[in-house]
Parts: C-alpha cells; structure tokens; sequence
C-alpha cells in the first residue's frame, strides 16, 4: 500500500490516518496530530518532527522504535483519556493551538 501511495501522491491528495510519524513523514507535506478527537498541532513535518509542541505529539515521536540509542522511559501525557468522563483536558492555563495560528500573532 504505502508504494501505491508513493507512486499517486504527485497526482492526488491523500488524507493519511496513522500512528506511525516515521510514514506520515516520507509520505507527506504537513502533518495534524490529533489528540482526544481534536486537532492538537498542525504544522509542516519538519515543524512537527524537530519541535513539536503538545504532549501527544512528543509522545508519538517518542514511540518511534529506533536501535541507535536507549530508549528513555516513557512519560505519561497530562489529562484524562477519553471517554472518561473529564470535562478539563488540560490544565485552564496552558491551550494548545494550531501553529498556523500563532505564526498569524507574530
């Protein structure tokens, strides 16, 4: 599939859906992670993959299997998941906001 996918990504727009970054990396020009069924960070894959700025998407870089190095213990991502109940995912003074968002405030 992800052959398919690189032979028609020139000549089609593709909605990619996945865990894995290191695909959506190869694959793609811009990258949404979504978090508790919202947007979380949108951004180009080099502004995601060098900085990213919420939890999740840290969280995900994180996982990321690599045989370079130790893997460091995995943190844990504030909030509750979802379903669960929890009307606050965050913290009320700390919002996570699209980076396209924040460049138009500069």
């Amino acid at each position: 599939i992800l052959t398919l996918l690189r032979e028609r990504r020139d000549n089609a727009a593709i909605v990619l859906i996945t865990h894995d970054l290191g695909v959506a990396a190869e694959l793609c020009d811009r990258i949404a992670v979504m978090y508790r069924g919202r947007f979380a960070e949108i951004g180009t894959v080099a502004q995601i993959l060098e900085h990213p700025c919420h939890p999740y998407s840290a969280g995900l870089l994180a996982a990321v299997p690599r045989f370079d190095f130790e893997r460091p213990k995995l943190l844990p991502i504030p909030g509750s998941p979802p379903g669960s109940g929890a009307s606050q995912l965050l913290s009320p003074s700390r919002r996570w906001i699209s980076r396209e968002k924040s460049q138009r405030r500069s």
